[in-house]
């Protein structure tokens, strides 16, 4: 039965594997731009973009044909929205409504802005995600370690770098440049990831005010201001804004990575296959007590092909309400294109249906939710072990027979022994009894 249930989860996962496609296979991806774009800059990004398998379609904001959602489906898989100054907003097509719903439904979005170009759908697409965009205008300046005549010309050789996960940026510390950057302030939102954060001696201010000897209006300063950051919603809908297009014309090294990373061609897992089982049955329910098996098989893509995923932090979660149980997952196996991690451990006391959880939520890493639920069972009544199989139950049955030859002994001897004394004392009675009688009988007849 085990070796039966065994072979076809190996058939199940072989077919899985077998029909599973690279997660930017087809990929459509939509760019929004305006007139005030140069379009040369970013020839190389689309270039780059169609060898990795997109089929980008630039269209400018002020076309009406441009639909993001249709009945409820995705026209499109990414977006790509780049810095447009001579419009404010991107059209009712575009709004910020359109722009969550479509990251609802598991689009991707990257939104670059200037100093001079915010539209106000993506302001308001960003702040709902806890990225609260300077306002239109407003850069970022370091008078300690900037360059240019107003200090606002960032990049690797003035200490600005990618502090972003490694999952998100690459292996290296690519190269930055940040010249003429916009900012953002980062809330608390968890599941924001801060990628170039400003420097202790920054601030963000009124570029109208760059001729002044100080700055009058001062939005954030020191490490408050970040110049890229990225979100990953809890549907694994990612979302990416910089503030510098410089980051991404002519497909840099982070300009790659950034992208590859937004539009899901990398740090994506996915889970395989899940199982579980007892050491008497391979199906719920359970029992009580019994050694139970978990394992998860777990992918990632690279990029070209999915490989086995590598980590020693994933954990299980077994819970009902009581107990809670979590325990860390071992690498059991490292298959060709996935790995198996699993761990055993003993059942708790309680019966009732307990959750199979494996959460796996690492910034930059697509979320982990595998979820099954078990029942658990008591011990039935013939599960129990017999009495004459218990360690010392040699106490335990000799007291009981020895009740029981004890009580067989009182009946025979009680039943079938006599007592001498009372023989006697019997005749005695049926003598004086006999006596009484004829001097009764003697003395009615003298009357």
């Amino acid at each position: 039965m085990r070796f039966g249930l065994g072979l076809l989860a190996w058939a199940a996962a072989q077919i899985t594997l077998a029909g599973a496609s690279a997660p930017s296979g087809g990929s459509k991806t939509l760019v929004v731009l305006d007139e005030s774009v140069d379009v040369s800059l970013w020839h190389g990004l689309f270039k780059s973009l169609r060898d990795r398998g997109h089929e980008v379609d630039v269209r400018d904001v002020h076309d009406e044909t441009v639909n993001l959602i249709e009945f409820g489906n995705r026209q499109y898989d990414n977006l790509m929205i780049l810095p447009t100054e001579k419009v404010r907003g991107l059209g009712p097509k575009l709004a910020a409504k359109t722009l969550l719903e479509f990251m609802t439904i598991g689009g991707n979005v990257v939104g670059v802005t200037s100093p001079a170009a915010v539209p106000e759908s993506l302001r308001e697409l960003a702040s709902e995600l806890d990225i609260h965009i300077a306002p239109k205008g407003y850069k970022l300046v370091d008078h300690f370690l900037g360059s240019g005549p107003h200090h606002d010309g960032l990049s690797s050789d003035s200490g600005y770098e990618a502090v972003g996960p490694r999952a998100i940026v690459g292996e290296v510390s690519p190269s930055v440049d940040l010249s003429n950057s916009g900012s953002a302030y980062l809330g608390n939102n968890e599941l924001v990831v801060p990628l170039i954060r400003a420097k202790d001696s920054s601030y963000v201010y009124d570029a109208r005010d760059q001729d002044e000897p100080y700055a009058k209006q001062v939005w954030t300063s020191g490490n408050q201001a970040h110049m890229a950051a990225a979100v990953q919603a809890r549907n694994n809908a990612r979302f990416l804004w910089v503030g510098s297009q410089n980051l991404l014309v002519d497909d840099k090294d982070l300009g790659q990575e950034l992208t590859k990373w937004v539009f899901g061609e990398k740090s994506v897992v996915q889970v395989v296959f899940v199982e579980h089982r007892s050491e008497s049955a391979d199906e719920p329910p359970y029992r009580v007590y019994e050694e139970v098996e978990y394992s998860i098989g777990l992918q990632e893509w690279d990029g070209s092909q999915w490989k086995p995923f590598i980590a020693d932090d994933i954990q299980l979660e077994f819970t009902m309400l009581d107990p809670y149980y979590r325990l860390n997952l071992d690498l059991e196996q490292e298959k060709d294109n996935y790995s198996v991690y699993g761990t055993s451990f003993e059942a708790p006391e309680k019966h009732g249906v307990f959750t199979f959880r494996t959460q796996y939520h690492r910034p930059g890493i697509s979320f982990i939710d595998a979820e099954e639920q078990v029942t658990m069972r008591h011990i039935a009544n013939d599960e129990w072990p017999r009495s004459y199989t218990i360690t010392n139950d040699w106490v335990y049955l000799s007291g009981a027979c020895a009740v029981i030859v004890g009580w067989l002994l009182f009946t025979v001897l009680y039943l079938y022994t006599k007592d001498e004394e009372d023989e006697q004392a019997q005749e005695k009675l049926a003598k004086k009894a006999k006596k009484v009688t004829k001097e009764t009988k003697a003395s009615k007849e003298k009357k």
